[in-house]
């Protein structure tokens, strides 16, 4: 009948989108940082990969409760500059590259390189949303470096 056909095509729609949703999930997660999305002007998280949870020690409904502010985990000796570069972004649309240090949950402190840029959501709100990856400045850096300079001078704080 064709009720039957039509539950068919949804059981088969529902079940593409569960597979696509897998596929994205798997994409963003492998990507070997961390993936965030949050409103411009509170930084609240919207998403935040696994790499970012883990990073982090979020638990798993922290993030879509709300209960996960991006700029809070910024090491406080850099919150400002950060600040600045998120609200220049939002400001202007021009995505940024800098590096700054997030404190984890444990108390360990953890050197970033990131890359911030602005989306427009469809209900025309401004939000940012970041790639932001490990700083390993002597995985980097040529053997016969000096260890005391920075690996790439200059690279990290630019806006574009």
């Amino acid at each position: 009948s064709r009720l039957q056909l039509t539950v068919k095509a949804l059981e088969r729609l529902r079940t593409a989108v569960e597979e696509a949703a897998a596929r994205h999930c798997a994409i963003l997660d492998g990507v070997g940082g961390a993936i965030w999305e949050a409103e411009a002007g509170q930084l609240t998280l919207a998403f935040a990969n696994h790499t970012a949870r883990s990073w982090l020690g979020f638990a798993p409904g922290q993030i879509s409760s709300g209960g996960a502010r991006w700029l809070e985990l910024v090491h406080p000796d850099d919150r400002e500059a950060v600040r600045a570069i998120y609200s220049q972004v939002a400001d202007t649309g021009k995505a940024a590259v800098h590096r700054y240090r997030i404190r984890r949950e444990s108390g360990d402190v953890l050197p970033l390189w990131e890359q911030v840029s602005r989306i427009i959501q469809e209900d025309e709100t401004v939000a940012l949303r970041g790639l932001a990856v490990e700083l390993h400045h002597d995985r980097q850096r040529p053997p016969d470096s000096d260890p005391q300079q920075p690996a790439h001078p200059g690279v990290f704080d630019s806006v574009h």
